[in-house]
């Protein structure tokens, strides 16, 4: 069926569960009556019965679910998970109960969930019923490699969160990266705790001084260290170069990949947060989101990015436009207010293609990079261009173009076939000195950018042509600070 065919949406009564809150936000007495005995649900227009003293104004209610909605905002509990969860918590705790040292590799595209569960479980040894007693007499440094200035300051960096946490007493400052390794395996080796060191964003060490990556690995890799290692990575051709090379040091992690949320997924993500924020005192669900919002909002980010984050921030968009046109209808003295969002607000969100992050493309790998970039340029040329191969292949049809989010947006409604795509991607790697990818290969990675809603590839007639679904504005922007691409699209300007 097709995503974005919003009749499916309006005749599918399947409602969404309604769950029991997280938490109270209040006890104070209230005297609401449930307009819905059976589902727990209460109208906006019965909140202000509580009064402005109570908190509990429908401003302020809106205001506490944008708070909820905001990407920084911890979850009880991460959804979708829990096979990842499991996971990592017996490797965290195995680790820690047997002072073994070892380490773990998560992988998957921005927004999966990677670092929340890291920081979940780190919650989860530390306090509550599974608490591990070990875990609180450990250090845990949490590094993002993206933040570095240099690669070679990670050592710095970890030395220096150790020093503040009192497991290091002498000074580390401007001493070279060698002395740092040196001082901190030692450390390792006299500790009679674990360590455990959280790598984010490891993948920008590859790009940047793979030997240091190598080092942090090996860490973890000494039985006689007491290291734990968990690297996060985001590139999607990051993990089998990585593992062939450490399988070759021995000192291979264990893997856990994180793929991109589904619909549904999604759906019960956002609706923790709404549960969290709309529940009164009472224990009742306030109504302000339409189930047929949620479930439009889940399904087109999960079609383009499966990005958890994406689909927080157009639930907060989608509120903040309810939010206008209450304050709108207040401005002219309007007794009725707006009552919720509903599936029009989502597709004002969504429109033109705006689900496309600007992370997801700045995580692939270099060629496919590369073949986004060579798909622009044959798009932004086509206009103009009188070859009868781009004349020919922007006859998509609408069926074709419907497949994604971004097919309404101008930039995603031609289509290209594969000879004009490859030849275009072979003359950029040739101006750049870089060795194309093999015809097999390079179908490959367009499969992957497909996967990831970069790009769509459907048959027309006998032949195989490729869209662009990702913004010319999104592209750019994602590869502003990389001066390979950038210079590749300075042609567009």
């Amino acid at each position: 069926f097709e995503l974005l065919n919003i009749e499916y949406f309006m005749s599918d009564d399947r409602r969404l569960p309604k769950r029991s809150p997280k938490r109270k936000l209040s006890s104070e007495a209230s005297t609401l009556k449930r307009s819905r005995v059976n589902s727990a649900v209460v109208s906006i227009d019965d909140v202000g019965a509580l009064g402005e003293g109570g908190g509990n104004t429908l401003i302020e209610r809106l205001e506490i679910l944008q708070q909820e909605l905001h990407r920084s905002a911890e979850p009880t509990e991460l959804v979708g998970r829990s096979a990842e969860r499991q996971i990592i918590f017996d490797f965290w705790r195995e680790c820690l109960t047997s002072k073994r040292s070892g380490s773990l590799y998560l992988s998957g595209v921005p927004g999966t969930g990677k670092t929340a569960l890291v920081n979940e479980t780190r919650r989860a040894l530390l306090s509550g019923e599974r608490a591990v007693p070990e875990a609180s007499l450990s250090a845990v440094v949490s590094v993002n490699c993206m933040k570095l200035s240099s690669p070679t300051h990670l050592f710095t960096e970890i030395l220096d969160q150790l020093k503040a946490s009192g497991v290091v007493t002498h000074p580390t400052a401007h001493v070279s990266h060698k002395e740092n390794l040196s001082v901190l395996e030692a450390l390792l080796r006299e500790q009679s705790h674990m360590v455990v060191i959280v790598a984010d964003e490891i993948d920008q060490l590859h790009q940047k001084n793979e030997l240091i990556l190598y080092q942090l690995f090996e860490l973890a890799t000494k039985p006689d260290n007491h290291c734990i290692l968990i690297a996060i990575a985001n590139r999607l051709d990051f993990t089998s170069t990585l593992l062939d090379r450490l399988h070759n040091r021995g000192c291979e992690p264990q893997t856990v990949h994180f793929p991109s949320y589904s619909r549904d997924q999604l759906m019960d993500i956002v609706q923790e947060r709404l549960d969290r924020a709309l529940c009164l005192p009472t224990g009742e669900m306030l109504d302000v989101f339409d189930s047929k919002a949620v479930r439009l909002c889940a399904a087109r980010v999960s079609n383009v990015v499966g990005d958890a984050r994406r689909a927080l921030d157009v639930c907060a968009e989608a509120v903040a436009r309810l939010q206008e046109r209450i304050r709108n209808a207040e401005a002219i003295g309007k007794a009725a207010l707006p009552s919720k969002v509903t599936v029009a607000d989502i597709n004002a969100v969504t429109k033109g293609g705006s689900l496309q992050s600007t992370s997801v493309l700045q995580s692939l790998p270099l060629h496919q990079q590369l073949l986004v970039c060579a798909i622009l340029l044959l798009q932004s040329g086509s206009s103009s261009s009188s070859s009868s191969t781009n004349r020919r292949s922007t006859a998509l049809s609408s069926a074709h173009k419907s497949k994604s989010v971004g097919a309404n947006d101008p930039t995603a409604s031609q289509a290209f076939e594969l000879t004009a795509v490859r030849g275009q991607y072979s003359n950029l790697c040739r101006r750049n000195r870089l060795k194309a990818l093999p015809n097999a290969t390079m179908q490959t990675s367009l499969d992957a950018l497909a996967g990831n809603g970069v790009i769509s590839m459907s048959r027309n007639r006998s032949k195989v042509v490729v869209s662009l679904l990702a913004t010319k504005e999104s592209i750019q922007e994602a590869y502003e600070d990389n001066r390979l691409l950038k210079t590749v699209l300075e042609s567009l300007n």
